[in-house]
Order: structure tokens, then sequence, then C-alpha cells
């Protein structure tokens, strides 16, 4: 009873996605009738998600539960890699801004920025597609038809 309430209660927290995923299955034997069917599987598994992970899965429809499982970590490692290289940047332009590095680049002076996603630094940039992130105003207009389709077909 005690280890199905732990399953109940059980949330990725600051876990990643591999180490939830672990402890989600060893729980998860602790309440079958919870888990007993792979859309049930798949629904509790996300119940429990970081947000910032199931924000990235919002258009994903899975196909069984090693697909949700996949994608989890696939949108985990994005983010990750999109937030170290955020950090990159921000200390690069700190750094830079004491040295001079972005004085020009452009006639006023200061940093050029290009129309990719995220902030641009020496061409480093996330140019991962994030919910988290503001979307494009040129890109908005692609993705309403995908969101409005994925939502009325839920």
């Amino acid at each position: 009873m005690e280890q199905e309430a732990a399953f109940i209660r059980l949330e990725q927290g600051t876990m990643t996605v591999p180490e939830y995923e672990a402890k989600f299955a060893a729980l998860s034997r602790y309440a079958l009738e919870m888990v007993d069917t792979d859309a049930k599987r798949c629904r509790r598994f996300r119940l429990g998600l970081n947000p910032n992970v199931l924000k990235e899965l919002v258009i994903f429809r899975e196909r069984d539960y090693a697909d949700l499982v996949e994608m989890a970590r696939k949108a985990e490692k994005s983010l990750r890699d999109c937030r170290d290289k955020s950090e990159f940047n921000k200390r690069s332009k700190t750094e830079g801004a004491a040295f001079g590095r972005f004085g020009g680049g452009n006639s006023r002076g200061g940093q050029q920025r290009s129309q990719s996603f995220g902030n641009q630094s020496s061409g480093t940039a996330c140019t991962s597609l994030h919910l988290c992130q503001p979307i494009p105003e040129h890109t908005e207009t692609k993705l309403q038809p995908l969101l409005l389709l994925t939502l009325e077909s839920s």
C-alpha cells in the first residue's frame, strides 16, 4: 500500500527522464491496475513528467510507452542543450562586453543578430523550437494549423 501511494505521488522533479522512468517502472509493480494498458501507462508517465519536458511533448502523439519515454528523453536533452548554449552565450556576452568583443558588426555598432531562434552571439544559439520560447511571427502562422489539427483530433 505504501509503495502504491509512492507511485501515485511520483513526479520527475529533478530526476533525469531515464531516472524517472526507472523509478516509474519499479513502483508501477505496486499499482498494476493503473498501468495495465499501454494507454494508461503513457497517461500516468506523462502526469509525473517535469512541466518543461511535458511542454515539449504537447503535440507529440506516442505510439507506445517506449516511444513516449524516448521522446521525453530527447526533449529533455534538447532543453538541456538549449539551456547550456544560452548560459554560454550569456557568459560570452558578459565577458565579451568587458573586452569590447561585440563592439563591431553593423553600422550603428553593437552586436549583430540573426533571425534564428534564441539569443545569438558568435553563431552559437539554440536553433531548436521549444514551446517555452516565443515563436517568431513568421513561424506562428505555419504552426497554427498543426496545433489546431492536433487539438481537434484529441
